[in-house]
């Protein structure tokens, strides 16, 4: 049976929670890419930024970090690893304390993408958990849900040759365990509708598209649009999110790029409406794939090639 909580209930959570948002952060999204490294490479993105949102007229700031890592480890299939670090404040003018401070190690995810079809369309079904780690649930701001999930998804692109472009997108679904029961959400509930239990949060049906291109030899640009679309399941906190991605990115040599990064929400449900702003750093070692598949590309004379071969 799937039913929408009650909007009562909504606004009697918002009223027991002393108008604090209540807006766990969505696990943190590295990029993503329709193709698998080579064998015995490694791909690495560091980024950290600086965001903010408003909800309930109270400010939300925060700071945060996210290391991925790719792991070539067989011919057709490569080894993900994200560790998201967060810190939130919350700004309370006029209240004892005026501000409210969390921070901790979030969601750490362990997965794989597994190649089906290679260039120039790429296919690759991704597999993956999200382990929480210790952090505080019971406290406010709150860094995430601290669940575990499981996701598959499929991701398909597509190599513009000779162009140093592509095209890729990808759809899955996001299964999601239930809350710690000292979880804030779970407890506010409570305190306004005993008869009503908040069990999980809701599961997700998840996607992105994603373009990008070389413009310059060393200038690379993209744009995203990611969504994180929560079911209307019994029982459950349904959280969704659509957000926009513009990225660039300065090739400084052929193992190291630097890029700035936009993360804007279009719309939320439960969710932060987040503005954020992310400076990475992306790292290669060992072999490269072609440069139209983006970042993750390194040969430079890839647009000369020879198209015998």
């Amino acid at each position: 049976m799937f039913k929408t909580l009650p909007a009562a209930l909504l606004a009697a959570i918002s009223l027991v929670s002393g108008f604090l948002p209540v807006l766990p952060t969505l696990t943190a999204q590295a990029s993503d890419s329709a193709w698998v490294i080579q064998r015995d490479s490694t791909y690495v993105e560091v980024q950290g930024g600086y965001g903010r949102f408003t909800e309930n007229n109270a400010l939300t700031q925060q700071m945060s970090m996210l290391a991925h890592m790719e792991i070539g480890f067989l011919e057709t299939a490569t080894l993900l690893l994200d560790m998201p670090f967060l810190t939130r404040s919350l700004e309370r003018p006029g209240q004892t304390p005026s501000s409210l401070t969390n921070n901790g190690l979030t969601d750490l995810y362990i997965g794989t993408r597994i190649r089906l079809v290679d260039e120039p369309f790429g296919l690759a079904l991704r597999l993956g958990t999200h382990i929480p780690t210790g952090y505080n649930v019971s406290y406010v701001p709150v860094l995430g849900d601290r669940v575990p999930d499981f996701e598959l998804g499929l991701n398909a692109g597509y190599e513009f040759y000779p162009l140093e472009a592509y095209i890729q997108g990808g759809l899955g679904y996001r299964y999601r365990l239930n809350y710690d029961k000292a979880h804030v959400i779970v407890t506010q509930a409570a305190a306004a509708n005993p008869s009503q239990t908040i069990l999980k949060p809701a599961d997700q049906i998840i996607g992105f598209l994603e373009t990008g291109a070389w413009i310059l030899p060393e200038l690379f640009a993209s744009v995203s649009l990611t969504a994180d679309m929560g079911l209307n399941q019994n029982q459950a906190w349904t959280q969704s999110q659509v957000m926009l991605r513009p990225l660039v990115a300065w090739r400084v040599n052929p193992y190291v790029d630097l890029s700035v990064q936009l993360d804007q929400s279009l719309w939320s449900q439960r969710q932060p409406f987040l503005t954020q702003f992310l400076f990475g750093a992306h790292f290669h070692f060992g072999p490269m794939l072609n440069r139209g598949k983006g970042l993750r590309g390194g040969i430079t004379e890839y647009a000369e090639r020879d198209e015998s071969l």
